[in-house]
């Protein structure tokens, strides 16, 4: 497993280590932080392919909120593992973004997500996405 982000076939790849905080009395990961590691993969994507968070935010071209989240839960992850968050864009729109996240241990899934985001401006009312975000975002739309 590659200790940095990358690309593989097509998704963004953002490894994680299992810390003692993540997990339950036996060891293994709590549910709730599957979605703090798919919250983590997404937030690393954009400076991966160059966006800055608070940049985009200073300059008035918006931020994402999740509009909603469905988490499938197939293996258990445990203290100590190494997973990986596999991240690619399903869909996009001048407003939302969809998101399909699955998190591996080596070739065994581990959970799969799917994720609607909403751009929002600073009065948080939606807004049109930076067409230099899509762009840069592109090369991670998964083709159907």
């Amino acid at each position: 497993m590659s200790v940095n982000p990358h690309t593989y076939k097509g998704a963004f790849v953002f490894p994680v280590r299992v810390y003692f905080e993540d997990t339950d009395a036996g060891g293994i990961v709590y549910y709730a932080n599957y979605l703090k590691y798919m919250e983590r993969a997404r937030t690393e994507l954009s400076p991966h392919v160059g966006i800055c968070h608070s940049e985009t935010f200073n300059e008035g071209k918006g931020f994402f909120v999740v509009r909603d989240i469905n988490v499938k839960y197939l293996q258990p992850a445990y203290l100590d593992d190494l997973i990986d968050v596999h991240t690619h864009i399903s869909a996009m729109g001048r407003v939302r973004i969809e998101m399909e996240q699955v998190i591996r241990r080596g070739e065994v899934i581990l959970a799969q997500g799917h994720v609607n985001l909403v751009n929002v401006n600073q009065e948080r009312k939606p807004a049109p996405m930076d067409p230099e975000f899509m762009r840069l975002m592109g090369d991670y739309l998964k083709e159907k």
